[in-house]
């Protein structure tokens, strides 16, 4: 069997599957991240999310006849409480550039409620997401909120409660969160984030990105890697 038709194939089981669980469950009860890999690729892999039956044949409708793009397809399903605090994903974004400038430290912190850190990228004025943008130069400072979109009054204590804590919670981490922006400043890297998930009071980094990915896992992993 050639590698298209093994791949078109594994398109088509993965449709048949996720779709049989949407049935069983319901629309919007579970989102799908849809993962397309690419042998030589190491990082920054293109996701996609799925609720419905109507989004999923829209990754069918858009792969279907493009299996090349990819090598493997993997997907991880996460359940939808819509009865519990919502749960918050976002990301911190650090530049260290240049000491000798007062943004030097600056620190960018972006939250968003109920969704992905994909939705991150898209906000604009029409987001129809909860959604906090807040900045600060350097640890051991209050942040100054320069973006607050509340979609419900009902929603307000908890995202406020909610954007307090993983403020503290990042505090709380700084001797690490500085040794990983000293390691990176040795490769000469000055520019990165920390993506972070906040749920029923748990809060957890889950991961990173920088300037350049392959340079940091080539010095961790495989020296050898092209560069």
């Amino acid at each position: 069997m050639k590698l298209k038709d093994l791949i078109i194939g594994n398109i088509s089981q993965l449709i048949n599957e996720i779709s049989q669980k949407i049935i069983q469950t319901g629309e919007n009860s579970n989102l799908y991240t849809i993962s397309l890999v690419k042998n030589n690729q190491l990082h920054k892999l293109p996701n996609i999310n799925v609720s419905t039956l109507e989004q999923l044949l829209d990754f069918y409708e858009k792969y279907k006849n493009n299996p090349g793009s990819f090598d493997e397809v993997w997907y991880c399903k996460k359940q939808i409480n819509k009865t519990a605090s919502p749960s918050c994903v976002g990301r911190i974004s650090f530049h260290t550039s240049d000491i000798s400038l007062d943004t030097s430290n600056e620190q960018i912190l972006e939250q968003v409620w109920n969704t992905t850190h994909r939705d991150i990228e898209s906000f604009n004025e029409n987001y129809s997401k909860s959604y906090v943008r807040a900045h600060r130069n350097g640890f051991g400072r209050r942040y100054i909120i320069d973006k607050m979109n509340i979609q419900s009054d009902i929603e307000k204590d908890q995202i406020v409660s909610q954007y307090i804590s993983v403020v503290k919670e990042i505090e709380q981490k700084r001797d690490s969160i500085e040794n990983f922006i000293d390691f990176l400043q040795q490769l000469g890297i000055n520019e990165f984030s920390l993506e972070y998930l906040l749920e029923e009071s748990r809060f957890s980094i889950i991961d990173w990105d920088s300037q350049d990915d392959l340079k940091v896992i080539s010095s961790v992993i495989e020296p050898d890697i092209e560069r």
